[in-house]
Parts: C-alpha cells; structure tokens; sequence
C-alpha cells in the first residue's frame, strides 16, 4: 500500500470524525459545579468520564471508557468545555 492510499484512508477518517464530531458546549461554571459533583460520585466508584457524559448526556464511547482521570479531564477540556 502507498502513501497515497494511506493518505487517503487517512483523510476519509478525519472527515468522518469531523462530522460527527462533539458538539455540545459546556460552560465553565457547569463543569466546576460538575466537578464539585463528582467527588461522591468517585468515591462510589465512577470513571470521571462515565461522570461527565452521565451528568451532561453525551454519548462519547472513548470518554466514557477512560480510566485514568488526568487524561479524561484534559480530553474533556479540549473537546467539550465552550472557548471564552
């Protein structure tokens, strides 16, 4: 396989991803609440993705699976929190 199939492959995935792309906007003040939510809620043994999309309604297969906390937020600071 060439470059240029690889190429292709490549961008016919990154176009699908960009149509079905997140689109929900959570504002900052709703995440810290959130947040602030999530701590009993972690006690009880919740993923703080499985949290966020719960909480916000958000079907996102690979938030909602992460395990490690630190990636999960930075993933939901790129994706979900609106921009100021």
């Amino acid at each position: 396989m060439g470059k240029d199939a690889f190429d292709s492959m490549t961008n016919d995935i990154l176009t699908r991803y960009a149509r079905t792309s997140p689109k929900h906007s959570v504002s900052n003040s709703k995440y810290e609440a959130w947040k602030r939510e999530f701590t009993f809620e972690g006690i009880r043994g919740a993923r703080y993705g499985q949290s966020f999309c719960n909480f916000f309604d958000i079907t996102d297969h690979v938030l909602f699976y992460k395990v490690d906390w630190v990636s999960a937020d930075q993933y939901i600071r790129s994706m979900y929190l609106a921009k100021s």
